[in-house]
C-alpha cells in the first residue's frame, strides 16, 4: 500500500504540493492528472522515494517501486535485451527472461538493437518491459504511453494489469483512466508571482 498523509513539498521558496493525502491499496490504480507544471512528476518522485516531503508522511510498500520515467532512460551502450536484463537477478542466466518481456510488448525481433536504433515508442516499451521485469508491488508510470498507438497501448495496459502491482500514473490522457479503470487525483497549478 502507498499512503500520502498531508504531504507538502517545495523547491526552495516555490511550493509545488500542499497537503496532499491519498491511499493506493495493493493492486489498485490511481491516475494523477492536471495541467503541466502542477506537480505530477514531483508527486511520483515522492512516491518512489527519490524525493522526501517537506512535511507530512509517506508510507511506501515494503517491496519498493519500479518506475517508468517520461524519458526511457535506457543505457545507450546496451541492447534492448541487456537494458531489461539489468534489473534481473542473475544476468548470466536471465537473458531469456528479458527477451520474453520484450516479446510480450511486441519487441521480440528488436531485442538485439541498441536504443539509437529504436523509435521513441519502442524505447518507451523497453523501459516498460524493464519496470515489469522488476516485479515490484508498486509500478509508477510518468506519461507512460507516449508514442504508442491504440492497439499497443491496450496490449501494454493488459500486461501491466496482469502483473497485479498497484499502479500510480501521471497522465494528460483521460483514456488512460478508462484503460486502467482507476480513480484520479487532480492537481492544480500553483500561481507564481515574480517580484
Amino acid at each position: 500500500m502507498l499512503e500520502f498523509s498531508h504531504v507538502s513539498f517545495a523547491f526552495g521558496a516555490q511550493e509545488v504540493l500542499t497537503d496532499v493525502s491519498f491511499t493506493l491499496p495493493e493492486g489498485g490504480a490511481l491516475a494523477v492528472t492536471g495541467p503541466s507544471g502542477c506537480g505530477k512528476t514531483t508527486l511520483l518522485r515522492l512516491a518512489a522515494g527519490l524525493l522526501e516531503p517537506g512535511s507530512g508522511q509517506i508510507r511506501r510498500p515494503a517491496g519498493g517501486a519500479a518506475v517508468v520515467f517520461q524519458e526511457p532512460r535506457l543505457l545507450p551502450w546496451l541492447t534492448a535485451e541487456e537494458n531489461v536484463n539489468l534489473v534481473l537477478s542473475d544476468r548470466r542466466e536471465t537473458l531469456p527472461q528479458a527477451r520474453e518481456w520484450l516479446a510480450a510488448l511486441g519487441l521480440g525481433g528488436d531485442a538485439g538493437k541498441y536504443p539509437r536504433e529504436l523509435s521513441g515508442g519502442m524505447q518507451r516499451r523497453v523501459a516498460i518491459a524493464r519496470a515489469l521485469a522488476m516485479r515490484r508491488p508498486l509500478l509508477i508510470l510518468d506519461e507512460p504511453f507516449s508514442g504508442l498507438d491504440g492497439e499497443l497501448k491496450a496490449k501494454t495496459v493488459r500486461l501491466i494489469a496482469a502483473q497485479g502491482s498497484a499502479v500510480l500514473l501521471a497522465t494528460h490522457d483521460g483514456g488512460d483512466l478508462a484503460a486502467f479503470g482507476c480513480a484520479s487525483l487532480r492537481l492544480e497549478a500553483k500561481l507564481r508571482l515574480d517580484a
